[in-house]
């Protein structure tokens, strides 16, 4: 059996580390034994401790951070000595942001790592973060993985592995429950229904969501749109609230915080908005698509690699309120069309995206590493 020890400097609970916990509650635990390094407690370590999964505290600071650097010497020895304990085989840091930490305690007890990249980076943070140290890179995109392609050593360290979610719970509910969750935030059943789930944050874009409403409403009055998430950072406190109240739309708009239960969500939306201008992936876009829900999304990273534009979905230029209001008044004048994206984007979710086809990528890397 192989230990594995991965690395999380975040606790949220946003896609990231969703995707650490599906492939941790599904690895094949005859073969790998699995424990995880937290920066700090929270929703993290809170689903840990219900899937019976061993964790250990240790601070992980931002590695640029000046302020931070009396204190990184101490992280890397207590991460030295975890590796040690548990007699770990292998580390898996789950994000860039972590990867020195798994980079140099990798280096000083000669063990393999594997640096997870999830997130948009530049040229230059392949070097900053140590990322050309690692013995593996898992891309979650093509567009992720073309950042690489000027680095002729490093093309066969990196491996192309998409987010898998698991298709059996993001599955379209039945009538019952999505009537249910209309009613619970006072959504009628003659209305359509557009969401729009993640952080909310400038970088995702909602603004534009919400600049396009006025659009849309002209045309198809009876709609409501929810935004699914919270506010990561202090600049983007209020600031979603304000263009609501500028535009006039406070009748429309359902701010409704953190949803557990996505797979209801997602069934009762029309379409989901998917406004982001950064993105290396775009998991909600997987997950609509799993409950048979048709997206609008911008043309940006990772994300064409999930939409098919005109075939399960409508892609649309970054920023442009216009552009997104009407390809989702496109899909809502089109009942077939509707219909169509939803049944294409499920087939497609099941050919590519399953959470069995990621663990199973995952598995041979190790396997590759460590035989």
């Amino acid at each position: 059996m192989y230990n594995i020890l991965y690395l999380s400097g975040s606790v949220n609970l946003w896609g990231a580390r969703r995707s650490l916990l599906d492939l941790l509650q599904n690895i094949d635990r005859r073969e790998f034994s699995v424990s995880v390094v937290c920066s700090k407690k929270g929703p993290l370590t809170g689903e840990l401790e219900k899937r019976k999964i061993n964790y250990t505290i240790i601070p992980l600071p931002l590695w640029r951070k000046g302020k931070n650097l009396p204190r990184i010497p101490s992280s890397i020895l207590s991460l030295v000595k975890v590796i040690k304990e548990k007699n770990i085989h292998l580390i898996h840091c789950n994000s860039h942001w972590v990867n020195p930490y798994g980079t140099i305690a990798a280096r000083l007890t000669k063990r393999k790592v594997i640096c997870h990249l999830r997130d948009v980076i530049t040229t230059d943070k392949i070097q900053k973060y140590f990322i050309y140290r690692s013995d593996r890179i898992i891309v979650i995109s093509n567009f992720l993985k073309q950042i690489f392609n000027c680095y002729r050593a490093m093309k066969g360290k990196v491996e192309l592995v998409y987010n898998g979610i698991d298709t059996t719970v993001f599955l379209r509910r039945k009538e019952k429950e999505i009537a249910d969750f209309k009613m619970k935030w006072g959504i009628k059943q003659s209305e359509y229904v557009i969401g729009c789930v993640g952080q909310l944050s400038s970088l995702k874009g909602q603004e534009y969501l919400l600049r396009a409403v006025p659009f849309i409403l002209r045309r198809f009055p009876k709609t409501k749109f929810l935004l699914c998430g919270e506010v990561r950072r202090e600049r983007d406190e209020g600031r979603m609230e304000s263009v609501v109240q500028e535009l006039n739309i406070e009748r429309n708009i359902t701010f409704t915080g953190w949803q557990d239960d996505l797979p209801a969500v997602y069934s009762s939306l029309d379409i989901l908005a998917f406004p982001t201008l950064k993105e290396a992936f775009g998991r909600v876009a997987v997950e609509a698509l799993s409950c048979q829900v048709p997206v609008v999304a911008t043309k940006v990273g990772g994300v064409p690699e999930i939409v098919n534009d005109e075939k399960d979905g409508i892609l649309v230029p970054p920023k442009s309120s216009p552009h997104l209001a009407n390809g989702i008044m496109r899909i809502l004048q089109n009942p077939e069309l509707k219909r169509r994206m939803g049944e294409e984007g499920r087939r497609k979710v099941m050919e590519k995206f399953t959470l069995k086809k990621t663990v199973s990528q995952i598995e041979n890397i190790y396997y590759s590493l460590l035989s």
